[in-house]
C-alpha cells in the first residue's frame, strides 16, 4: 500500500505570514492542479466510443508517457471483474497470449499502474483501459519512471463498470477517436496595463484549444469586480472578446476572472460545461489592470531635463 502524501503548512510568526503563505502555496499547487484533473471532460480529455452504436463518448485521460491513437477499432477484453482488487497485478498473473490484439479493461487497485499495463502487454494487449475503483473522477496515471510500450488510458469508475457489464453480454469493440473536450487555454486582454476608472472600457478575451461555438448570452464570465460579461454568439472561433465597461463602486488592484458559467461546444458537438482556466493563465496572471476611482497609465514616460 502506498503511503498518502500530506503537505504540512509551517506556522510562522504573523510578521512573516506573506512569505510563508507563498512558500506553502508552491507546495500545495501540484495538488490543486491535480484536483482539476479529476473532473470529467476537463483539461482536454480525449474519448473512445463503443459498439454497437459508436455514439456515446467514453472520456479518458492518457497515462504518463502514453500517446493513444486517434483512430482504430479493437476488441475489448476484461482481465477481471469489478470486485477483484488486484486485477492484472503480479499476484494475479495473466495467461500469455490471452489478450493478443485486444485492448484490456482493467480495474484500478493494489499494484502500480505500470505493473498492470506491462502485464497486459506481456499477455499480448495492444492497449489498456484502466477504470477507477472509487468515485473520484479522472486522473493522470503516473508511471514512476517505468516505461510502457502500448497506449494506456484512465476512465471513471462508472464508465468502467458500464463497459464491464456490456462485456458480460458479448463482444464489445472500442474505437479510438480524435474527439477532445474544448477547454479554455488562457484569458488575455488587448487593453494596455494600467489603472482605469468609471466608464473605462477594457477588453477581455477568452482563448480556446480548438474552434468552439458559443450560443447567444449562454456564457457568463464573472470578474472579481462583480461584473458579469456575456460574450456574443460565435461559431467556430478559437477566441472570443468581450468588453468590460467599469461601473460605479467597481474596484480591484488586479482585474481577473473568478468564474465562467455556461457551455462551449466544438465542431464535433462535444460540449464543456462551466469551463475552467488553467493555473497561471488567468487575466490577473498575465496582465496588470487595476480598477480605481480615477484612471492613469501604469507606466509613465521618463522625464528628462533640457539644458538648451
Amino acid at each position: 500500500m502506498k503511503k498518502e502524501s500530506r503537505v504540512m503548512l509551517s506556522q510562522k510568526p504573523c510578521v512573516k505570514w506573506n512569505i510563508s503563505f507563498r512558500k506553502s502555496w508552491l507546495l500545495v499547487l501540484p495538488f490543486i492542479l491535480m484536483s482539476f484533473l479529476t473532473t470529467t471532460g476537463a483539461w482536454g480529455a480525449q474519448a473512445f466510443t463503443l459498439s454497437p452504436d459508436d455514439v456515446t463518448y467514453i472520456w479518458y485521460l492518457p497515462g504518463e508517457g502514453s500517446l493513444p491513437p486517434t483512430s482504430g477499432h479493437y476488441l475489448l477484453q476484461r482481465t477481471g471483474t469489478t470486485l477483484i482488487a488486484d486485477d492484472a497485478c503480479n499476484t494475479r498473473p495473466l495467461t500469455p497470449g490471452s489478450l493478443t490484439g485486444k485492448v484490456a479493461l482493467i480495474r484500478r487497485g493494489t499494484c502500480a499502474f505500470s505493473e498492470k499495463i506491462n502485464n497486459a502487454t506481456a499477455a499480448g494487449a495492444v492497449g489498456v483501459v484502466i477504470y477507477n475503483n472509487s468515485d473520484t473522477g479522472l486522473m493522470v496515471m503516473g508511471m514512476a519512471g517505468v516505461a510502457i510500450s502500448i497506449p494506456a488510458v484512465f476512465i471513471t469508475k462508472a464508465d468502467g463498470e458500464m463497459i464491464d457489464t456490456q462485456l458480460q453480454g458479448g463482444p464489445v469493440i472500442m474505437t479510438w477517436t480524435d474527439a477532445v473536450t474544448p477547454v479554455i487555454t488562457s484569458v488575455t486582454s488587448k487593453t494596455a496595463n494600467g489603472a482605469y476608472g468609471l466608464g473605462s472600457t477594457i477588453d477581455v478575451t477568452l482563448n480556446f484549444n480548438e474552434p468552439v461555438t458559443i450560443a447567444a448570452s449562454t456564457l457568463g464570465v464573472t470578474l472579481n469586480t462583480g461584473a458579469i460579461l456575456k460574450p456574443e454568439a460565435l461559431q467556430s472561433t478559437k477566441s472570443v472578446s468581450t468588453t468590460y465597461t467599469v461601473q460605479a463602486n467597481e474596484l480591484t488592484n488586479d482585474l481577473t476572472v473568478t468564474t465562467i458559467v455556461g457551455k462551449i461546444t466544438n465542431s464535433a458537438g462535444v460540449p464543456t460545461l462551466n469551463p475552467t482556466i488553467p493555473a497561471g493563465q488567468n487575466l490577473g496572471d498575465t496582465h496588470a489592470i487595476a480598477i480605481r476611482k480615477f484612471s492613469w497609465p501604469m507606466f509613465l514616460p521618463a522625464i528628462t531635463t533640457a539644458v538648451q
